[in-house]
């Protein structure tokens, strides 16, 4: 943990040396006196503090471009995977970034055509789902949305995009 900790700001400083070394002259050139002083410091500083921000605000998350159907008792299901970011319990674990792998999986009543979101059974944690998922021979569309039992509106699925189908025998 303290060598992470060390790293980051190491990399942190090393980002605000490369830009003071990359700004150094464009400064000399547009800049005189003490105000060339002040830009040398606070140019390379607040570039630094753009790229940790940069880090620290964009997110490791994202869904899989592939999702898999399979025929299971007549029925199919659809498992879309994709990564999601770990509880962030103190500073070092969210300057960590850790994701695990996570998925879910949907039962619908036909692999082809619009499967309205009453056609698909509730799960516990998607009770009253609305919208549909569009799927044609080699694409799946999800436009799902759940019901937010704390505010009463309808929130939309992390797993809504676009994917590629792979047909499992």
């Amino acid at each position: 943990m303290v060598l992470f900790a060390f790293l980051l700001i190491a990399f942190f400083a090393v980002t605000a040396g490369i830009a003071y070394l990359v700004l150094y002259f464009p400064i000399k050139w547009i800049f005189e006196g003490r105000a060339r002083r002040i830009a040398r410091l606070l140019f390379p500083f607040l570039f630094g503090l753009l790229t940790f921000a940069y880090y620290l605000f964009t997110s490791p998350v994202y869904n899989n471009k592939v999702a898999t159907i399979e025929e299971v008792g007549g029925k199919y299901e659809i498992i879309v995977t994709g990564e999601r970011m770990l509880m962030v319990h103190d500073p070092i674990s969210l300057l960590q970034r850790k994701t695990y792998l996570d998925s879910m999986r949907f039962v619908i009543p036909r692999s082809q055509g619009i499967i309205n979101a009453r056609e698909i059974p509730a799960d516990s944690f998607y009770d009253k789902l609305s919208g549909k998922m569009t799927l044609n021979d080699d694409d799946l569309l999800i436009e799902l949305y759940y019901k937010d039992f704390d505010d009463k509106t309808n929130k939309s699925l992390i797993w809504n995009g676009k994917y590629k189908i792979l047909r499992i025998q």
